[in-house]
């Protein structure tokens, strides 16, 4: 608001006397512009107002008279012309002149005295002194009685020849002054002591005014100086009161103004009651004006606090219709308003910055990958063991039965092996152990077709009953071959539930859980080997037991895991790879089942073979 020229408070203004007399009243014929304020649709401002030096009342945005019908509907319509109306009404009776100019500061600021000290008794000026003190407006006053130059006056001959005359002045006064100086510090520096002789170089040294170091600025004394610079002014001066004189004598019938003398005060904001303004001080052509704007307190009011909302949610905002206090550290800077923070809450955790996030997503990225090599190399280290470990292992499990078979036909071809009885007996164990040794290449081949997901699923439904009756052979020469027994529990009810299962994988399931009995719980008092079925809610069970010792808490761990069986293992315990489990939950898991080792029967070991049924 503080940057609108004062002209630009009435609704148009003459383009021909610009920044001159633009207030003074229009004549005809002269060309007009439109204010800016005339259309202005500000959100914070209701109305701008001007009150002349006769009191009266306008505003740029209420146009009267001839100019009303100028600007209804080219520059504004009737209806916001009665509206900034209505509000200039209301705010009239609010606003008076003389206690708006006590509350603003004046538009000109207060006049600077100057003094002209006299010279001192014995001067060689040849100028008399002045010794009384002379402001600015009683230089100006003292020009007999003539018209001053600015604020709206002409420029008189008479005015122009006393000026002159004291620029002459005041130059003679410089130049006696400047010379009365050099004489003194010629004095100074010829004078000598009785008696001694001259110095030579001293009386080389020119003055320190007139030294001169090489490459260095030469000083130039205050009173050269001073004298350079009245003579500029004499000249700056004299140039304008010629320019003046030429006006003058061109036009003497029309004595054209050389100055409009516009001085704008500084806008304040101010509180008249209930009120919020914006005014200042504008002096043109020796006359003051007053010009200012009605602010929508609420808006701002309502604008600010949802601003700080977010911070200060019961904030509020109070007016402070005195002198404000300098030292208030809540007052608003630019209006007359305290700020009450209310209630503050507590800051809630400063969220992190958009680049702190992406820092901290780069950093999580960099050790997840970090986390996800680490596991990789890990994890194919230790299947590379893993797999060493079962090549191992295969290689020991084979050489037995291949020992076997190379010793026997050996001795059989030999004819070594006279007896019937013996012959028998040898081609039964040369049977046995083909039958292992087929075991083994079938589990090792089924296994690496399921890591391949190469597996053939053949499921159908079958009873539990057929199913056990299908491997119940198979199983009991498996446990006679071990000196063991098989004791099959399989209740009517549950024998008749359907499950739809690959027949083969089950057996083959089976017999890997039955062949671990024979293996492991060979030695117990106890050489019983129980398969129960039973059903288990919407699916069917079937549990392999053995009473043998068992399952260590920390080999169950890894029981299940493949090639988990090095060389040393398999030598030092029951025949075996480490793969027959391993396969067996794989290939319950295809079929939609599980195996699980039950870890409640503390005598002996217990697997849970869980199958999917369909309809009882």
């Amino acid at each position: 608001e503080s940057t609108w020229p004062y002209f630009a408070y009435t609704s148009f203004s003459p383009t021909e006397r610009t920044y001159t007399n633009m207030l003074n009243p229009v004549q005809p014929g002269e060309i007009l512009v439109a204010s800016p304020l005339l259309d202005l649709a500000s959100p914070r401002v209701l109305v701008h107002f001007q009150i002349p030096p006769d009191g009266s009342f306008s505003s740029p945005q209420v146009p009267t008279g001839p100019m009303r019908e100028m600007a209804e509907g080219r520059y504004v319509t009737t209806e916001q012309i009665r509206l900034y109306g209505r509000r200039l009404a209301e705010l009239r009776p609010l606003l008076n002149r003389e206690r708006l100019q006590a509350m603003l500061e004046p538009a000109e600021p207060a006049p600077v005295r100057v003094a002209v000290l006299p010279h001192a008794p014995g001067s060689p000026a040849s100028q008399p002194a002045v010794p009384q003190q002379v402001g600015i407006q009683q230089s100006e006053a003292q020009s007999d009685a003539q018209p001053v130059m600015g604020l709206g006056n002409v420029v008189s001959s008479l005015d122009l020849e006393q000026r002159s005359r004291r620029f002459s002045q005041q130059i003679t006064m410089r130049q006696n002054a400047a010379q009365h100086a050099a004489a003194q510090q010629q004095v100074e520096a010829g004078q000598q002591s009785p008696g001694q002789p001259p110095d030579p170089t001293r009386q080389a040294q020119p003055p320190a005014a007139q030294q001169r170091r090489p490459g260095k600025t030469s000083w130039i004394s205050p009173e050269i100086q001073d004298l350079m610079n009245t003579r500029d002014a004499q000249a700056r001066g004299s140039n304008f009161d010629n320019n003046g004189q030429l006006i003058i004598s061109n036009n003497p019938s029309n004595l054209l103004v050389l100055r409009s003398g516009v001085k704008e005060g500084m806008t304040r904001a101010l509180w008249i009651g209930d009120t919020l303004l914006l005014a200042r001080r504008a002096r043109v052509n020796g006359e003051e004006y007053i010009q200012g704007c009605w602010l929508d307190w609420p808006g701002i009011r309502n604008w600010l606090l949802s601003e700080v909302a977010d911070l200060l949610p019961d904030a509020n905002i109070q007016a402070i219709p005195g002198q404000p206090d300098p030292n208030d550290a809540r007052q608003l800077a630019a209006l007359p308003v305290h700020l009450v923070p209310g209630s503050i809450p507590t800051p809630p955790a400063e969220p992190l910055s958009p680049i702190r996030m992406s820092l901290l997503i780069a950093w999580l990225c960099v050790l997840l990958a970090a986390g996800a090599v680490v596991a990789l190399l890990t994890g194919t280290m230790s299947l590379s063991e893993r797999r060493a470990a079962f090549v191992s292992a295969v290689t020991h499990e084979m050489r037995t039965p291949l020992t076997t078979f190379r010793m026997y036909t050996e001795m059989l071809t030999g004819g070594m092996v006279p007896s019937e009885e013996k012959r028998r007996r040898y081609l039964d164990t040369l049977r046995i152990e083909a039958e292992r040794l087929s075991h083994l290449v079938e589990n090792v081949l089924a296994y690496a077709r399921l890591e391949k997901n190469r597996a053939i699923s053949a499921a159908q439904n079958v009873t539990l009953a057929e199913l056990i009756a299908r491997v119940e052979k198979r199983l009991a020469e498996r446990a006679a071959q071990a000196g063991m027994k098989l004791e099959v529990s399989s209740p009517e009810d549950v024998c008749s539930s359907t499950v739809r299962v690959d027949p083969s994988a089950v057996e083959q399931i089976l017999f890997n859980l039955v062949d671990n009995a024979c293996k492991y719980a060979v030695s117990t008092s106890d050489r019983r080997i129980r398969l129960e079925t039973m059903p288990d809610g919407g699916r069917a069970t079937v549990r392999v037991r053995d009473y043998g010792p068992g399952i260590p808490e920390h080999e169950a761990r890894r029981l299940f895991r493949p090639f988990c069986k090095s060389a040393k293992d398999a030598a030092n315990s029951s025949p075996g790879v480490g793969l027959g489990l391993a396969l067996s939950r794989r290939l319950a898991r295809h079929m939609g089942g599980d195996l699980q080792l039950d870890q409640s029967v503390n005598d002996g070991a217990c697997f849970v073979l869980t199958l999917p049924a369909t309809v009882n």
